[in-house]
């Protein structure tokens, strides 16, 4: 995702969630949606480490800002023009990526929200998730800045560590398996 759009794109859903760079190798990619045919779509599929169809096949401006970004700006300052007025936030074009296999909170680097929905009370609810599961991470809005939740440090870990104890309490004990005597067949 592009550290210039942080907040992905919002017609996709009220919060973008970044993951670590770790998980590039578990990652495939497609100039455009992957249900497109020919090679924007799943015909162009490649990996983290050949971006040629990426850049061959994608969407001009999302190209461009990657190229700007990758370099830069040094040969596209007008790009960052576009940035700094937050034209490019508009763009509602990108680059598609699928993520395989599984994934837990552990992976996640951060979370930003759209300004436009959320309630005070799901913030409070999504902060303390995240602080149950991931201590460092606040979630925060599109424009950088940490959600004003009122959630009292003191409370938080409370709840953070209550939630802890009750899921190691809930965990089943681990399974025996007992052996089957075989049979002459097997």
């Amino acid at each position: 995702m592009s550290r210039n759009r942080p907040a992905g794109l919002p017609a996709y859903g009220e919060a973008a969630v970044h993951w670590k760079p770790g998980l590039r190798d578990r990652v495939t990619l497609t100039p455009i949606d992957s249900w497109q045919n020919g090679v924007g779509g799943a015909r162009g599929v490649t990996g983290s480490r050949d971006l040629y169809p990426l850049l061959a096949h994608g969407p001009e401006q999302v190209v461009r800002l990657t190229v700007a970004e990758a370099t830069d700006f040094r040969f596209d300052p007008e790009m960052k023009s576009q940035i700094a007025s937050g034209s490019v936030n508009e763009l509602q074009e990108y680059f598609e990526a699928r993520i395989h296999g599984p994934l837990n909170w552990s992976e996640i680097d951060r979370i930003v929200l759209h300004r436009s929905t959320w309630t005070q009370e799901q913030k409070t609810h999504l902060e303390l998730f995240a602080r149950k599961f991931r201590p460092e991470i606040r979630p925060r809005h599109s424009g950088g800045d940490p959600l004003r939740t009122g959630v009292d440090e003191g409370r938080a870990d409370r709840v953070a560590s209550a939630a802890a104890r009750r899921s190691r309490k809930s965990l089943p004990p681990p399974a025996r398996v007992k052996k089957r005597a075989r049979g002459p067949t097997g």
